[in-house]
């Protein structure tokens, strides 16, 4: 089977001709965690240059050169910022799969060729539980904490 993911992609379906409502939106090809930082410091990786606040909407946009087994993460900043709104979302790259999640925002994002990658507070919690509040409810932490076995860690 081929290792190099050719069909996988994202959309965001909207009501609206263009992505709004935030200050930030990336995703990373997660290869590893920094549990000194938090955010989207602490995820070692590169960005996916086709997701950001300026990407399109209602139309799929392919993602290349990521690979089956391949983790990515994507997070959106709101704005006005509301720490319940932000939107966060991990997927494991696995041809033929489907992901779709609800923004805040009204809009829904769907990943074609990714399926979602469950994660929880409880490893920071445990692992890190010194940090403070800030590490321990940054939701990128957390998934990298849970993730950090399977990650190269710095």
């Amino acid at each position: 089977m081929e290792s190099n993911v050719n069909s996988l992609s994202f959309k965001i379906d909207s009501r609206h001709e263009a992505l709004q409502g935030w200050r930030y939106f990336w995703c990373k090809n997660v290869k590893g965690f920094k549990a000194d930082v938090h955010c989207a410091r602490c995820l070692v990786g590169s960005y996916e240059k086709r997701v950001g606040t300026r990407a399109p909407v209602n139309v799929a946009v392919p993602l290349t050169g990521h690979h089956t087994g391949d983790l990515l993460y994507f997070c959106g900043v709101a704005m006005p910022y509301r720490w319940a709104n932000n939107f966060h979302l991990a997927v494991r790259v696995q041809p033929g799969s489907v992901t779709t999640a609800p923004m805040s925002n009204g809009d829904t994002f769907i990943v074609h060729g990714a399926a979602r990658v469950a994660f929880d507070a409880a490893a920071a919690e445990r692992s890190f539980a010194g940090r403070g509040k800030d590490f321990l409810t940054c939701r990128n932490f957390q998934f990298g904490a849970q993730f950090a076995s399977q990650l190269r860690c710095d």
